[in-house]
């Protein structure tokens, strides 16, 4: 029989085995992480960083965001195009959901700062060494200005500079 105590703790439970998977112990962006991004219409650019990596024989991604740019106008979106960000290994889609990495704050040299990784149920391998990084195009917004109205923001995947020492 379930306590009243109890009952509110389930989903605490259930999200504590979740995080079990994603570990702080992530490692330090370096120019052996693949690099995507895209831009927003209003200007504003977001820069994911991946790689993969081996913990205790699984395969796991690790990776850092950060924005440049930020406007009032996607200051509160950016989190959704990460979350929306997918990982390819090998041709094979690993990872949905990149919300598990660290965001960082914008600088021209982001090399040492840290990440954040997750750990598949995928085995590792050495020949893991493909990765693909997705960000899909999403769009925000009803249209124009006024009472019912918002401005259309866009975001497209596309070339961005590189944040590790890497030439573009």
């Amino acid at each position: 029989m379930m306590t009243k105590l109890g009952l509110p703790l389930l989903p605490l439970l259930a999200c504590l085995a979740c995080t079990n998977h994603i570990s702080t112990a992530g490692s330090e962006l370096d120019q052996s992480y693949v690099t995507v991004g895209g831009h927003w219409n209003d200007g504003a650019i977001v820069t994911v960083m991946a790689r993969a990596v081996e913990r205790d024989g699984r395969l796991a991604v690790c990776g850092a965001w950060t924005v440049k740019r930020q406007s009032v106008l996607t200051d509160n979106l950016h989190d959704r195009i990460v979350a929306a960000g997918v990982v390819y290994v090998d041709g094979n889609r690993v990872v949905d959901n990149l919300s598990f990495m660290q965001e960082v704050s914008f600088a021209n040299d982001l090399r040492g700062k840290a990440t954040n990784c997750i750990v598949t149920d995928r085995a590792w391998s050495q020949a893991s060494q493909s990765l693909n990084i997705r960000l899909p195009r999403q769009s925000f917004g009803s249209g124009g200005f006024g009472e019912d109205g918002e401005p259309v923001l866009r975001f497209r995947e596309g070339p961005v500079p590189s944040l590790l020492g890497q030439e573009t």
